[in-house]
């Protein structure tokens, strides 16, 4: 995982106003994580075409495991 890309992307998305819509989706979604990194897994070839420059399958493993999501968040309250 890119780590550094990763952050960079989460850094537009929080100057973009996303932060609170990934936050409640991380909140909404929690149980489903799991679901919803296989679900980016598959859809990857399609989503690159809208999603250019998010690291998708950086997402897709940290939503995989309770342990990424709270790595996640946490990325998400820094700054």
């Amino acid at each position: 995982m890119d780590d550094d890309r990763l952050h960079e992307w989460l850094r537009g998305a929080k100057l973009r106003g996303w932060d609170g819509l990934l936050r409640t989706s991380l909140d909404v979604g929690g149980m489903w994580g799991p679901l919803a990194a296989q679900m980016l897994y598959v859809g990857e070839p399609v989503l690159r075409h809208v999603l250019r420059t998010a690291p998708l399958n950086d997402l897709a493993e940290l939503l995989e495991t309770p342990e990424g999501v709270a790595r996640l968040r946490q990325w998400l309250d820094q700054d």
